[in-house]
């Protein structure tokens, strides 16, 4: 049967030289299973979780020292390789464990993080709460957190087996201990600007 000029092209999937291509600073994309997917321009209330989130858990960064838990290395808005799921996702904040990963993460890592924050952009929240969700159980992630501004919430997520289970959820009011940094409290309120 021959194509009329109005039946679309099935474009041929992407390949990593593909996303490689965009250059590094004007790479705002993950490729996934073929696909270069763009993300989402990120909005100030973004950015400020993003930060807020960040100056919580820093007494976790780095080895353990006086006062402070540490055993982590935290980095945001950094791209991480999943060869084996011919993936490179960039999560708004990944973790790996201090005794997985001895020295600080350089370039762009191939290790499994233990666990990855995704703040939640409206215009893709299928994508973050739905299909990374998929990803980041099947590359066997232990921990997922939500972080949701226009619900003014936070949502912390374990890997059990194959999939994810509800550690809990917190909103405005409350002051959780999540897991894998449950050694802190971190008051929901003071990660949105109200």
């Amino acid at each position: 049967m021959a194509l009329s000029a109005q039946t679309p092209r099935q474009q041929p999937p992407a390949t990593m030289e593909d996303f490689l291509a965009i250059p590094a600073a004007d790479r705002w994309h993950e490729f996934v299973d073929g696909q270069i997917i763009q993300r989402a321009v990120p909005v100030c209330e973004h950015g400020y979780a993003q930060r807020k989130i960040g100056a919580f858990l820093d007494d976790y960064d780095g080895p353990e020292g006086k006062n402070r838990p540490g055993g982590w290395w935290i980095v945001i808005d950094s791209e991480v390789d999943f060869p084996q799921f011919r993936r490179r996702l960039r999560p708004d904040l990944t973790g790996w464990r201090c005794d997985r990963m001895p020295n600080p993460p350089k370039g762009i890592p191939a290790l499994r993080p233990d666990w990855v924050c995704e703040i939640i952009s409206p215009e893709k929240r299928r994508y973050d709460v739905v299909e990374k969700r998929l990803y980041y159980a099947e590359a066997a992630i232990p921990f997922y957190w939500l972080l949701d501004y226009e619900r003014a919430s936070l949502t912390a997520l374990q890997l059990e087996g194959d999939r994810y289970i509800e550690l809990g959820e917190a909103g405005l009011q409350d002051a959780p201990r999540f897991a894998p940094f449950d050694r802190i409290e971190i008051p929901i309120d003071r990660l949105f600007p109200r």
